[in-house]
């Protein structure tokens, strides 16, 4: 999984941007150390973070290429990776939210494409939800809609944003997305990368909305750092491909 992460990462930003784009990011991203670590355990964050990377990057060739074909190839990864984790409905939903603004945005597109990326997810993931429901197989964690209250709130704010900004478990990435964010704003919601910006940020945020749940393992996950590290880790690779790309666009236009 790292090594083909590596190779489908390389090869999908030498293709957006220039060869030593490409080399810097991957020289980056490989040396993750949080990333690296995985690559050699058991969890399966990494094939949770692989499909979800394969799955977005098909999305994107469908958006730079219109192909349908590529859009269906999306819903079969982020189906796989829904089977590997319950966490992949995240990437779903980003995708689903991204490919509805591109439908309504472009006029490119219609309503039918999102039958092409949810026709192979439904395959997919469709026999084990059955299954579950018949057998009435809970989803690992009873997940309630709760709010735990705005103090909790904050503190989570205030711990995700040390995890991001101030450890040293994924390199500097996410200080430069949100550097050539920032730097990039005027521009970034007028081209399309703004496609690979929603669907980063929405997979964040519903990660982080279930931090704030009345769920104390997951309470406890972002305040003692069992389990955050390890969802960080199934975006990662989406978000240093973001970054790659508008770091370069960026850098082009200086």
């Amino acid at each position: 999984y790292f090594i083909s992460l590596l190779g489908i990462f390389f090869f999908s930003v030498k293709r957006d941007t220039s060869l030593w784009t490409a080399l810097i990011a991957t020289l980056l991203i490989s040396s993750a150390p949080f990333l690296t670590y995985h690559a050699t355990d058991a969890y399966s964050d990494l094939p949770m973070g692989y499909y979800a990377f394969a799955g977005v990057i098909t999305f994107w060739r469908y958006i730079k290429t219109g192909s349908k074909n590529l859009l269906f190839l999306s819903g079969v990864f982020i189906g796989i990776g829904m089977f590997t984790k319950n966490e992949g409905i995240f990437f779903a939903a980003a995708i689903l939210i991204s490919l509805g603004i591109f439908i309504f945005l472009e006029k490119r597109s219609n309503k039918i494409s999102t039958l092409y990326f949810l026709t192979p997810v439904f395959i997919i993931i469709g026999p084990w939800i059955l299954l579950k429901s018949i057998y009435n197989i809970e989803y690992g964690h009873g997940i309630t809609q709760r709010f735990v209250g705005i103090d909790f709130t904050l503190q989570a704010i205030r711990e995700f944003l040390n995890v991001l900004f101030l450890e040293a478990n994924f390199n500097i990435i996410f200080a430069f997305l949100f550097i050539t964010t920032v730097l990039n704003i005027k521009t970034l919601f007028k081209e399309d990368i703004k496609y690979l910006f929603i669907i980063t940020i929405f997979a964040a945020l519903m990660f982080f909305s279930v931090y704030i749940m009345s769920l104390q393992e997951y309470n406890e996950s972002l305040v003692q750092r069992m389990a955050v590290n390890r969802n960080i880790l199934t975006y990662l690779p989406i978000a240093y491909f973001f970054a790659s790309i508008a770091g370069f666009r960026l850098w082009s236009k200086i």
